[in-house]
């Protein structure tokens, strides 16, 4: 299950703070996730989730924890990050862990965690301020973003008690642009991440609403398109074939692929909205999204995360894997 709450330069102290992350809210009329809106635009409610809220959850239902860090971590943050999941008591991180709950084990003995940091780093027209965007100066398109993972994850990987399973670091790209496209695959590789993890989103553009036919052939003829077709508009077998040649220097294993988010995205073209509300919702929408899932398990993405599970407009941001 993926966590992105908008952690906006959210410090470790913050996302581990108790009062603000009890197992029920801190007073009457308060709610996890209460969607609401400010003269900034929409916000998540009174209590967000915090990191331990989130692994408490992933216990529970008995699924991985995907976890995003946010890419303003410096890299004490980091290394906090790694003791409250595997530190020992010895640990200011560790030691809140397990005063906290109890919890003496690390949580890394208890499930596989995949830690990501930033979301959408390229996607600075959608999420501006919050994460490294494309700089049009730079030698290439995620020039900026690889030269902060290459100081936060070895960081992480050099803590005494970074374990040797059960944590994947992972790095956060665009399926349409590789980093063959302007970075070389060596700048991935030396940020010693464990995964590159990208989207699959479906129907973006849908112009032809004549027929039903019309409307729900071409999306359920593109699962296996993204998968078997290198013109497919996704791109999911470039990215792949980039990918799959990179090669992580620490641990010698080829660099395996995650997809972060993956759903219908209808949201331009020749769409009413009466219709767009029809097409998203259609029983058959739930088909079109499991043969992406089974398509992507046939090209080795095990990791994937359906956007959004909890949601109520998306602004929940807590995904399905």
């Amino acid at each position: 299950m993926r966590f992105w709450t908008n952690q906006n330069a959210d410090e470790m102290s913050n996302l581990t703070a108790v009062d603000d992350f009890h197992r029920h809210p801190t007073s009457a009329g308060k709610n996890y996730i209460q969607v609401g809106s400010t003269n900034l635009g929409p916000y998540i409610g009174d209590v967000q989730f915090g990191l331990n809220d989130a692994l408490k959850i992933c216990l529970a239902l008995n699924v991985d924890c995907y976890w995003v860090m946010p890419v303003t971590s410096s890299v004490q943050d980091a290394k906090n990050f790694v003791d409250y999941l595997a530190g020992g008591s010895s640990t200011v991180y560790g030691a809140l862990r397990i005063n906290q709950d109890g919890q003496t084990s690390p949580w890394t003995s208890m499930m596989p965690i995949h830690v990501s940091l930033g979301n959408e780093n390229w996607n600075d027209a959608s999420f501006s301020g919050q994460n490294i965007g494309y700089r049009a100066s730079a030698p290439g398109y995620y020039y900026d973003y690889a030269h902060r993972l290459q100081v936060i994850f070895p960081a992480m990987r050099a803590m005494p008690d970074y374990p040797q399973s059960n944590l994947e670091l992972v790095a956060n790209a665009q399926t349409a642009t590789t980093f063959a496209g302007g970075d070389t695959d060596s700048d991935l590789a030396s940020t010693q991440a464990d995964a590159v993890e990208v989207n699959g989103y479906l129907s973006n553009e849908i112009n032809n609403v004549g027929t039903t036919s019309q409307l729900w052939l071409p999306a359920s003829a593109q699962p296996w398109a993204n998968a078997h077709d290198l013109s497919s508009r996704l791109n999911l077998l470039n990215s792949l074939s980039d990918y799959s040649n990179v090669f992580n220097p620490v641990t010698g294993h080829v660099i395996k692929t995650n997809m972060y988010e993956f759903n219908i995205g209808a949201y331009s073209g020749h769409l009413t909205q009466s219709l767009a509300d029809g097409f998203i919702d259609g029983g058959m929408q739930g088909v079109i999204v499991a043969n992406q899932a089974l398509e992507n398990v046939a090209l080795g993405i095990l990791d994937q995360n359906i956007f959004a599970l909890g949601e109520y407009d998306n602004s929940a941001n807590m995904s399905w894997c």
